[in-house]
């Protein structure tokens, strides 16, 4: 009984919440790794999301990305392959594997509308090749209000770009490090992602030869952001660290790290571990605004 109580109050606040629905208008899918995308239209004022539905499944989408666009080139509102921006491409949130929803915590968002962010793209990478009669309606519920919030929330991308594994192995394993040079930041929530292969991704955090844990997760588990179980300082000099952990016991060939998963490149893999934190005050915001919104990076393998 509490259960069922619990699952309607949650359908209710979710009725209740303002959103902007992206959804595919009955799109085919003519190959392996179909990447489509969908812009919203212009965003004129300034909106503050609070959180993210996928409206997908997994045995036809392999992930989704949300993107904050300055700009984009296509006319019309969807479109094959591609970029989803021609300027000022940050990543906004991510899902796979049937992931459930994401909300921030009740005094952060993130703001679009404000010149630096004027379109949301969603990219949607299909897995497999369907039918010439299926058309698909997949998209995402962005959760968003007009009152600020204390606190933005951005995304840090720690990503592995290249490597190789030989096959028939455990405990295989890449190391990233980077030397944090941005503001402060308190890191809330975490993400891990890999394709084939990939069983364990964890992060760390170094101040001043102080180890602490971001978080681990297996990529193999619904992917969305996951909270930290403590909120995670980050500071000038500090240095972050990721491990990516492989097995390739179950494959001949020489595995090589990337971005597709079908025949064509059955062997390859991938480490992400997106973080997502809040930074600057509402006071703050106007002087810190630019540089906030250019503070992504991507980790070096070391």
């Amino acid at each position: 009984m509490l259960y069922l109580l619990l699952m309607f109050l949650n359908e209710v606040l979710s009725a209740s919440r303002e959103s902007l629905q992206l959804r595919m208008p009955g799109v085919i899918i003519p190959h392996n790794d179909t990447y489509y995308h969908m812009s919203s239209s212009e965003v004129h004022s300034r909106t503050y999301i609070t959180g993210y539905r996928a409206e997908a499944h997994s045995d036809t989408v392999h992930h989704m990305l949300v993107y904050g666009c300055k700009s984009i080139k296509q006319r019309d509102n969807h479109w094959i392959g591609g970029f989803p921006c021609t300027e000022g491409t940050k990543i906004l949130w991510s899902w796979a594997l049937d992931a459930p929803e994401f909300l921030m915590p009740s005094n952060v968002s993130m703001e679009i509308g404000n010149g630096y962010i004027r379109y949301i793209v969603i990219e949607l990478h299909y897995k497999l090749q369907q039918p010439e009669t299926y058309r698909d309606t997949s998209g995402v519920d962005i959760f968003i209000t007009s009152t600020p919030t204390p606190y933005l929330a951005g995304i840090f991308l720690f990503v592995a770009e290249r490597g190789e594994f030989p096959p028939g192995k455990k405990n295989l394993r890449i190391d990233l490090s980077c030397n944090f040079t941005s503001p402060t930041i308190n890191v809330f929530a975490y993400r891990t992602h890999a394709h084939n292969f990939g069983t364990m991704i964890s992060g760390y955090i170094n101040h001043n030869g102080t180890w602490s844990d971001i978080g681990s997760r297996d990529p193999r588990l619904p992917e969305t952001f996951t909270r930290t179980e403590m909120v995670t300082v980050i500071q000038q000099g500090d240095s972050i660290y990721s491990r990516c952990e492989y097995d390739t016991r179950d494959t001949n060939q020489t595995v090589v790290i990337g971005n597709t998963i079908t025949m064509r490149c059955a062997t390859c893999t991938s480490c992400t571990i997106p973080m997502q934190f809040m930074l600057i005050k509402l006071k703050q915001r106007a002087q810190n605004q630019a540089e906030f919104y250019d503070s992504q990076f991507e980790g070096v393998m070391v």
